[in-house]
């Protein structure tokens, strides 16, 4: 694929590759990472993000449906105070970019060591100064009804007067389930590269997706970057509409097929039930903790001693799994900060 650093463009602007473009080359990286679990590990996720980011905070009102948070400048976040008994932590593109690949990958697993869960990963990979077109060609194709997997699509692109393009933008699937994707020029949206040099797909995974990704990036240790472009590249695909409707009868459109070549598409099923302590406790808070709160009050005596006559005769569980050992380590960290 040809490359360049110094495009002319027809009304003789020049762009020229500066310290704001990477090198021409193939990038691959995490550019989101959410993160949750139960409230009692707040102060140590807290600590954590300190030791990395600094101790210099600001305070915030938190993410959307939280109460409070503290922010690290800039692109990093811990929000609580929310009705289900949760915290959060995003950390956004802009301080990912400030990582390379391998530390944002040590990122994830140190927050996951903490006990939270991912709930929502961007992946992205960039082509720069490669010539690949991919906007273009994937609107085309979309409009050729060529989009497989994800069942719509919308174009959000902005031009001159003159019909040059500001912004190429392709969204893919819808933002509010598990998985979308979207395609856009980044040197455009940077207003760093000029039209095609810079090119994004990005994919992202929330709910049950966002683990079994993590789990992947994980277990495939030195290899994740091959790992999080096959995920990437797995999340669609663009087949040619002959009128058939089995995908294995629909050839890859050739556009496609050249761009994905010695790629291996990897695609992120439903996940089972998450057995984790921080669920159960959003259970418990929600459905069990009112009611005992509410014995207590009427009755005017120790939430403890309602949960002593309630449990008077039952025999410990035996069934064992994650939770018990979940519940230990997170209770044994909310004693540690409470002393």
């Amino acid at each position: 694929m040809a490359t360049h650093d110094r495009v002319e463009l027809e009304d003789g602007t020049v762009w020229e590759s500066g310290p704001k473009v990477p090198p021409p080359g193939l990038y691959v990286g995490l550019d989101w990472i959410r993160c949750t679990g139960w409230e009692g590990l707040e102060p140590a996720v807290e600590s954590f993000l300190s030791d990395r980011f600094g101790h210099e905070v600001k305070e915030s009102g938190g993410a959307q449906w939280f109460r409070h948070g503290m922010v690290w400048e800039p692109g990093v976040m811990l929000s609580w105070g929310h009705q289900r008994g949760i915290i959060q932590v995003d950390i956004q593109g802009g301080r990912l970019r400030m990582l390379d690949g391998v530390a944002r990958l040590e990122l994830l697993s140190g927050l996951m060591d903490q006990g939270l869960k991912p709930t929502r990963l961007d992946g992205a990979v960039d082509w720069i100064g490669q010539d690949v077109n991919l906007c273009q060609r994937a609107t085309d194709s979309c409009t050729r009804g060529e989009l497989c997997i994800m069942r719509k699509y919308r174009l959000n692109d902005e031009l001159t007067a003159q019909g040059y393009p500001t912004r190429r933008h392709l969204s893919l699937g819808s933002r509010e389930s598990p998985v979308c994707a979207r395609m856009y020029d980044k040197g455009l949206e940077q207003s760093v590269a000029p039209v095609g040099y810079w090119e994004r797909f990005e994919v992202e995974w929330k709910a049950d997706r966002a683990p079994e990704v993590a789990h992947l990036l994980r277990e495939t240790g030195d290899d994740w970057p091959k790992q999080l472009i096959d995920l990437v590249i797995g999340a669609v695909e663009f087949r040619e509409a002959n009128g058939r409707s089995e995908l294995k009868r629909r050839p890859l459109a050739a556009w496609w097929e050249w761009l994905t070549d010695g790629l291996c598409g990897v695609r992120i099923s439903t996940a089972q039930d998450d057995p984790s302590f921080s669920r159960w406790y959003q259970w418990f808070r929600k459905s069990v903790g009112p009611r005992l709160l509410e014995l207590a009050e009427t009755a005017q005596v120790p939430v403890a001693d309602v949960v002593q006559w309630l449990l008077g005769g039952v025999k410990a569980g035996s069934s064992g799994g994650p939770i018990p050992a979940q519940f230990r380590e997170a209770y044994r960290q909310f004693d540690t900060h409470r002393q």
